[in-house]
């Protein structure tokens, strides 16, 4: 009779102790984060607090750690959390945890939660592709409460849209400053594996930040380092948007043969347009299943209008390239050259205007300018005044056109006119001019860079317009204020 109770105790504790062996095992090897988001939300979902569910056990600090995935709890610690809780064990061991209570539909409650904040996160992602900065800052607010218990590498996606966001809005400190934390988590964590493309993507709205403090030579060092990254695809829009920023920044430190280089790899790299209009439809698909809690369905369709937003917004980067190249050529001396790189800006222009607000019309704008200044450099007048009177058209069915832009254009008239002996006419368009630029230099100190070169020329063409009129006092006052705006 005593060996029959011993035998039926032995099996006992041998499938207790198997059955401790496995979980033990999840517990080893379950990612602490899972782990922590799992007890933090069975507790929220029960409205417990930290300090109730810890009182006799150990500190609410202990249990902090544990929830935000920093601390590996040991069995005993999950075994009394999981009795308080009212939950099995296995329920925050297993991979797909089972508890009818946080089910919702096939999702349990963190994988529900998980999937509302990547919804966010490829919203607010698409938003900044699209400008929609304010659009983007609310997607990313209903995340910031969760940034702590998300993954590391979600916890890199969110500061790295928090860092475009911030360059979006000027705030070129506060960009450097999220991008920080990007960097910290990496070095934190030497296992995480980080994407090429979102290494180049750090990169990119680095080299943007201190560009915008003026630092160039550094922003160049971090466009150049994104350049470096082996992405999968190296026609994708940031490898662009990378040689684009790479070439504005050499040329801010005088490198224009090298702008020029890297404009020409920039332009190879394009290919068809995209319809903006797929992806308004796509995030409107996308819309309805999130409304009625279908996930997955409504990730995969987020999913697909973020990579067709990230090609529609190449539409956009082909048109700064054109432009870009047309600048460069004409800085260069190169006005062929110049003048086919605006043809292409223009056309581009008009084919995708309003496709987003004012950009589209702004290059076309431009283009056309150029084109009036490059057949002035050749003394080809007719076609300069062909483009002026577009332009001309233009200006007066879009007064939002950017005032930099006008400004260019009022030159160009005023040259023209100059040209034909219209010195009254020259003269309004100079001053025009000169009214706009001075508004911007003296009521908006960001764009003083690129203000500055444009007000000193026209100040230098316009004091020899006065002094062939013989009026050397206002010759001097201008001759004088371009030279100091050049000594700057």
């Amino acid at each position: 009779m005593s060996r029959k109770k011993k035998t039926v105790q032995s099996g006992v504790n041998e499938v207790v102790t198997a059955d401790m062996v496995k979980k033990l095992q999840q517990l080893k090897t379950i990612e602490p984060e899972l782990l922590g988001k799992r007890l933090r939300m069975v507790r929220s979902d029960k409205k417990i607090s930290q300090r109730d569910l810890t009182r006799g056990l150990f500190t609410s600090a202990y249990l902090s750690s544990v929830e935000l995935g920093k601390t590996r709890p040991t069995m005993e610690t999950l075994v009394s959390l999981a009795d308080r809780l009212g939950e099995p064990v296995d329920y925050f061991l297993n991979s797909t945890s089972g508890s009818s209570k946080v089910l919702y539909r096939e999702f349990d409650r963190e994988q529900f939660h998980w999937l509302e904040l990547r919804h966010h996160l490829y919203q607010a992602d698409i938003a900044l592709v699209q400008g929609a900065t304010n659009r983007a800052e609310l997607e990313l607010n209903q995340v910031l409460p969760d940034v702590p218990g998300l993954y590391p590498s979600e916890r890199i996606y969110f500061h790295l849209l928090q860092g475009i966001l911030k360059n979006r809005q000027n705030r070129w400190d506060e960009a450097l400053v999220e991008l920080g934390q990007l960097k910290d988590l990496q070095e934190t964590d030497p296992a995480l594996q980080v994407p090429p493309e979102m290494k180049a993507r750090y990169e990119l709205e680095s080299g943007r930040a201190y560009q915008g403090l003026g630092q160039n030579l550094k922003a160049l060092e971090h466009f150049l380092n994104g350049l470096a990254e082996k992405m999968n695809n190296q026609t994708n829009i940031w490898h662009k948007e990378l040689l684009l920023e790479a070439c504005e920044a050499s040329q801010g430190i005088g490198e224009f043969e090298q702008a020029a280089s890297l404009l020409s790899q920039g332009q190879a790299l394009f290919g068809s347009q995209t319809d903006y209009a797929m992806v308004d439809s796509l995030l409107d698909q996308a819309e309805q299943p999130f409304r009625l809690g279908d996930f997955q369905e409504a990730a995969f369709l987020l999913g697909q209008s973020r990579a067709l937003a990230l090609k529609a917004g190449e539409i956009n980067l082909r048109l700064d390239f054109a432009l870009k190249a047309s600048n460069l050529n004409y800085q260069l001396e190169r006005y062929p050259e110049a003048r086919q790189a605006a043809l292409l800006a223009e056309g581009l222009a008009r084919l995708s205007n309003g496709q987003p607000e004012g950009k589209a019309l702004d290059v076309q704008f431009s283009s056309l300018v150029m084109l009036a200044k490059t057949y002035f450099q050749d003394s080809e007048f007719s076609q300069v005044q062909f483009y002026l009177n577009q332009a001309g058209a233009l200006l007066q069915e879009h007064q939002d056109i950017d005032p930099i832009e006008k400004a260019r254009y009022y030159q160009v008239a005023a040259q023209n006119y100059s040209n034909s002996n219209q010195f009254e006419n020259a003269t309004e368009s100079y001053k025009q001019a000169i009214s706009l630029l001075e508004a911007i230099y003296n009521e908006e100190p960001e764009k003083l860079d690129q203000v500055r070169p444009v007000l000193a020329e026209i100040y230098y063409n316009f004091s020899q317009l006065l002094k062939q009129a013989g009026n050397l006092e206002e010759t001097m006052e201008n001759l004088e204020k371009a030279y100091r705006l050049r000594a700057i």
